[in-house]
């Protein structure tokens, strides 16, 4: 969660929503050697970014 936050300072609802999926699903994740060596963290935690822009005509 450190390095979460130092990477995402400004992003107060994409560090909520991480915070929720660390406390109820990554326990849940842990049990299941389905998932072992998915990187399933680091996978739900990179938020989804959109870069827009003008060009004028």
């Amino acid at each position: 969660m450190k390095k979460m936050r130092t990477r995402n300072v400004s992003e107060l609802e994409f560090l909520q929503a991480v915070q929720e999926i660390v406390e109820t699903v990554i326990p849940f994740i842990s049990y299941q050697e389905i998932y072992d060596s998915k990187n399933t963290f680091l996978r739900t935690v990179e938020p989804e970014k959109a870069i827009t822009f003008l060009a004028p005509w």
